[in-house]
């Protein structure tokens, strides 16, 4: 079975933050099955979409090249001011004019305080990108300050759910058409 290969993007630009615990969970726990790249969203200029196709700057032909090579996604991120973060939503734009996430398999967890407006916002966007989603991997977590600490994840129930949801994409990939 070949090595699978997700691309994490992160709603936080905090490499301390409880959304990259998650990311960093999940690479460690599953390193035997796939490989999880964190792509650093804070690269991306800001979207216009009178960009050139031909003529689009480095980081976001990285970017592209990047979720065409990746057989999944995974997209954990806050709630800022009850929406998603300016960085995921950027990238998210940067994608609006392909298809390159038209029926690719993806892991959404929003990790918040609250997060309910974060987790319906990104679940709307990742529809109209056409990307393959599935209840089983979409997680939504309140109260993440007090399930993580010092970058280790302490509420068991949110680690078996977090495990969970991803275990749950590793299988989605397996039966999406290549």
């Amino acid at each position: 079975m070949k090595r699978l290969k997700v691309l994490a993007i992160c709603g936080s630009l905090d490499e301390h933050a409880s959304n990259s615990t998650i990311i960093s969970h999940l690479t460690e726990t599953y390193k035997d099955i796939c490989s999880c790249e964190l792509f650093k969203t804070e690269y991306l200029p800001y979207f216009t979409p009178i960009h050139d196709q031909l003529k689009l700057p480095a980081p976001v032909k990285v970017f592209y090249q990047k979720l065409s090579a990746a057989d999944a996604i995974l997209i954990t991120t806050p709630e800022y001011i009850f929406s998603l973060p300016g960085a995921v939503k950027n990238a998210l734009e940067w994608t609006v004019a392909t298809n390159l996430l038209e029926d690719k398999p993806c892991c959404l967890i929003v990790a918040a305080a609250d997060g309910s407006h974060a987790f319906e916002s990104l679940q709307m966007i990742m529809r109209t990108l056409l990307a393959d989603l599935d209840d089983t991997t979409n997680l939504h977590i309140r109260g993440i300050k007090g399930k993580i600490r010092n970058g280790e994840i302490i509420c068991d129930k949110s680690k078996a759910n977090i495990n969970r949801a991803f275990e749950c994409l590793i299988r989605r990939i397996h039966h999406s058409p290549e």
